[in-house]
């Protein structure tokens, strides 16, 4: 398990692109929600809803936001 960063999240979704069927062929899915333990609730919502990159002094666009994935669901 990966500490919850943007880098593991957006490493996350690519892998989630990439599944495949039985048969190795690649199949059509998107992530839709996010679920996080209470404790990681505020990190996820930086992450998901900063206008630019988190945790850095880019002022890189935060892709994430910007491909519309959706909100936490806290557990």
């Amino acid at each position: 398990m990966a500490d919850l960063n943007e880098t593991s999240l957006e490493d996350a979704l690519i892998d989630i692109s990439g599944f495949t069927d039985d048969r190795g062929l690649t199949i059509s899915v998107q992530a839709s929600k996010m679920v996080v333990p209470s404790e990681l609730v505020f990190v996820a919502e930086r992450i998901l809803n900063s206008n630019l990159r988190t945790g850095t002094s880019d002022n890189d666009l935060n892709a994430v936001k910007a491909q519309g994935y959706y909100p936490v669901v806290t557990q």
